[in-house]
């Protein structure tokens, strides 16, 4: 969770520099980080917009997404056009087709590789690679949100310690909504 949370703290809020009524596309909104993105987003009172799987499209809307687009289904470059931020949790053809989808001046943000800068300026944005910072005061606040039911946790399973493999095999095949648990004791 810290580095989770911590993660889409620092893309919005540090790197993004995120301001009341913005629009975000945040890519991957049932994952990890795309889970506590959409929540720190639609608490900051951006217009979120978010990409995940039709089995995802609840959840992700439970947490705040105004706009939420089945990856499956719907080509998200189709539909989503000037956004002023893109967190692109994915990468790949995901990140490739974000380009487009940024408003002139808008800002793109990986935390899975570097942007292709060509693209950047050939759309008239700018985009970086990121990755988390996180911090002790950082994670008060995170926890200060948890605490009081702004920020939530959501945990797909738990095993015990002795099926660390098994938790590492569903974390490998991706798709996990939020964060496994391994118990300890």
């Amino acid at each position: 969770m810290p580095i989770a949370a911590g993660t889409a703290w620092t893309l919005l809020c540090d790197s993004a520099k995120i301001l009341p009524g913005q629009r975000v596309l945040i890519h991957a909104g049932a994952g990890g980080v795309g889970i506590f993105a959409v929540q720190l987003a639609k608490l900051a009172g951006l217009h979120v917009i978010s990409t995940c799987s039709a089995a995802n499209v609840a959840l992700v809307k439970s947490l705040g997404a105004d706009e939420v687009i089945d990856y499956r289904a719907e080509n998200f470059a189709a539909k989503v056009k000037d956004v002023d931020i893109v967190l692109d949790n994915v990468g790949g053809d995901t990140l490739k087709n974000s380009y487009a989808v940024v408003r002139r001046g808008g800002l793109l943000l990986s935390i899975v590789s570097a942007p292709d800068e060509a693209a950047a300026k050939h759309h008239g944005i700018a985009a970086r690679f990121e990755r988390g910072n996180v911090n002790g005061v950082r994670l008060e606040e995170i926890s200060r949100l948890i605490d009081t039911g702004k920020l939530r946790v959501v945990v797909e399973a738990e095993f015990p310690l002795k099926e660390a493999a098994a938790a590492h095999e569903l974390s490998e095949a991706g798709h996990v909504r939020g964060k496994l648990i391994l118990k300890v004791g």
